[in-house]
């Protein structure tokens, strides 16, 4: 990347915690994988025009949340912007009542994984350093499919540990300063769209196959 981002997207965390070499691909100072990372800035471009669009919007969380404390009623937004810290995002849904504000992500499935995880705590995060409301704020995984809820949890500070640790991996990795660790779960990059142009991947089956051509070697070696 040719320049030092000041602040980064959410959903970049989402992608950190799948795999961090990932982002080293598509975001870090080489030319590899071209076609990929190329895809991959249209869809910050989108996001960049999205989030801009929603904040023209002047959708006010703080206004909401002083009628929600006034009405002594609930009151929901939408497709929120935050910009705040390190990140910036659009939050799919918030909750305000008057005792807690819920940051709601809606995911594929019905099971937690980190990497959603990673993305809604960084949500609440970005919005706790924008709007420092006086609530507790928690964190809610809903099951795009079904609009059930999948998991909800209060916003900790290990959360927003967690959150400013992938942070700083992130952003040393793609101004070139940290060298980017891949998955050693073979079944990520089984899934992973980059595979074919990434050659930590292909580094590591060479390292099988050189394992298993060795083990074969001197068992023939020890029968003999």
């Amino acid at each position: 990347m040719e320049r030092k981002r000041r602040r980064v997207p959410v959903s970049w965390l989402h992608s950190h915690a799948y795999c961090e070499y990932s982002i080293y691909l598509e975001h870090g100072m080489r030319d590899a994988a071209k076609n990929e990372i190329k895809v991959d800035r249209r869809k910050d471009e989108v996001l960049d025009k999205e989030h801009a669009e929603v904040k023209e919007l002047e959708i006010g969380p703080g206004n909401v949340l002083e009628r929600a404390l006034q009405e002594g009623v609930e009151r929901v937004a939408k497709d929120v912007a935050v910009e705040g810290g390190p990140l910036y995002g659009i939050i799919d849904e918030i909750w305000f009542t008057q005792d807690q504000i819920l940051i709601i992500d809606d995911r594929r499935g019905d099971f937690p994984y980190i990497t959603d995880l990673m993305q809604i705590w960084g949500y609440c995060y970005t919005f706790e350093k924008q709007h420092q409301p006086n609530l507790p704020i928690f964190a809610v995984l809903r099951d795009r499919g079904t609009g059930k809820e999948v998991c909800s949890m209060p916003f900790l500070d290990w959360h927003r540990n967690e959150v400013l640790y992938a942070v700083r991996r992130i952003k040393g990795i793609v101004n070139g300063q940290i060298q980017a660790k891949p998955t050693n779960n073979p079944n990520k990059c089984r899934a992973c769209r980059l595979r074919v142009s990434c050659d930590a991947r292909q580094s590591s089956i060479w390292e099988r196959v050189t394992t298993f051509v060795n083990s074969l070697i001197r068992k023939r070696f020890v029968d003999s």
